[in-house]
Formats: C-alpha cells, structure tokens, sequence
C-alpha cells in the first residue's frame, strides 16, 4: 500500500529516513482479541502494527462536522483495543517532519521499540 497524500508521503519518507521502523501506509489494521475476536481498526495513513502505533494525518477533508465523528469514533474503536493514536497536523511537517518524527519515536519507545 502507499499513501494517499503528498504529506502522507513525506510523512512516511522522514519516518524511514530518521531510522525508524518502516511503517503501513493505508493498510487494513486489525487487532485480535482475547477470545479470538479481531476488531478492525481502519486502514491508518501510517500504523506500526508490532508497537500498536496509528499516526493520522489530519488534513482539510477532517475539518468535515461528520468525518470529525467516525474519526473520533475510530480512535476510540483503537484505544479499547490497547493502540495508540497519534494525530499529526501541517504544523507536524515542517522541518522536515522533525515534530512528528519525534512523537513517533516517543511513542515507539514507550512501547519497547530500541535504535538498532
């Protein structure tokens, strides 16, 4: 999958550039639960699925009164199932990305990830 968007895109390109882990890019996300339910989780702009990371990227089309709801409602759809939702918006991209890189990288080592 690749991403739907040029920020999307350079998103992802500062991600690996920054020696991250590679992440999906809008690729069905899926959490199975006790019990052997899965709960779908959406397709993530960017998701890392061994650390249970999402980063949405909020452009203009989530300033919409109704995609603001389902997008409220698919995070909270995540946190139930123990992932985290990063939100990024144009502020997140200058730089080079550098602020969203580091909230990843945050997130990524809170959740045990380590620089190899």
């Amino acid at each position: 999958m690749s991403s739907d968007s040029p920020p999307e895109t350079a998103l992802r390109l500062a991600m690996v550039a920054a020696g991250l882990p590679e992440p999906l890019a809008n690729a069905p996300a899926r959490q199975e639960l006790a019990g052997g339910e899965v709960v779908e989780l959406g397709e993530p702009d960017l998701h890392w699925p061994r650390w249970k990371l999402v980063l949405e990227h909020e452009g203009p089309s989530h300033l919409d009164r109704r995609q603001q709801e389902l997008d409220i409602d698919r995070g909270d759809r995540r946190r139930d199932a123990g992932w985290v939702e990063l939100r990024t918006t144009a502020k997140d991209l200058r730089a080079g990305c550098a602020p969203a890189v580091a909230k990843v990288r945050r997130e990524l080592v809170r959740g045990g990830w380590r620089p190899g």
